[in-house]
């Protein structure tokens, strides 16, 4: 098992264990509109108005490290998430399985070719990423540097297209 696989499984178990927090007042799923976690964290216009970036999560090839070292950083990486979705940053996130799961297509002509593997051999892979809301370039810098710091990889940040 991979590093990816355990940022992967990290993903999917806050997903099942802690669902997201109410963002937007027209979601019909809080039913107990007093309730804090059912008010909205950042009004409406305010959601509109910020541009979304991705934050890839790079990582080495090879064999996760040992528990007394995993388990720290992936409580770490828990606080994290929470207060980025404390802060109304929170979009969404997903951890990546290993790059031998990949399928490759590629148009020749009028053929698709199909290939296992990844697209590019390297020592480095997108294991993960999440994506968040933010004001500015500025602000998603500052959640991406959170993030590096926190689990000890390479963060690149990227705006989303259509997000100008």
């Amino acid at each position: 098992m991979g590093t990816l696989t355990v940022v992967e499984n990290l993903t999917q178990r806050r997903i099942r264990q802690t669902p997201a927090r109410r963002v937007r007042s027209d979601d019909h799923r809080c039913s107990d509109r007093h309730l804090p976690a059912c008010r909205p964290l950042i009004p409406e216009e305010a959601l509109s108005a910020m541009k979304q970036y991705l934050l890839s999560i790079y990582q080495p090839e090879g064999d996760p490290p040992p528990p007394e070292v995993l388990d720290p950083v992936m409580r770490k990486l828990d606080a994290l998430n929470e207060e980025i979705r404390a802060a109304g940053a929170w979009v969404f996130a997903a951890g990546l399985h290993p790059p031998s799961t990949a399928t490759v297509l590629r148009s020749h002509g009028d053929e698709v070719l199909i290939t296992d593997g990844p697209f590019a051999e390297g020592k480095e892979h997108l294991g993960g990423f999440t994506i968040i809301r933010a004001p500015d370039l500025d602000a998603a810098l500052a959640w991406g540097r959170r993030l590096a710091e926190v689990i000890t990889l390479p963060i690149e940040v990227r705006p989303l297209y259509g997000e100008d």
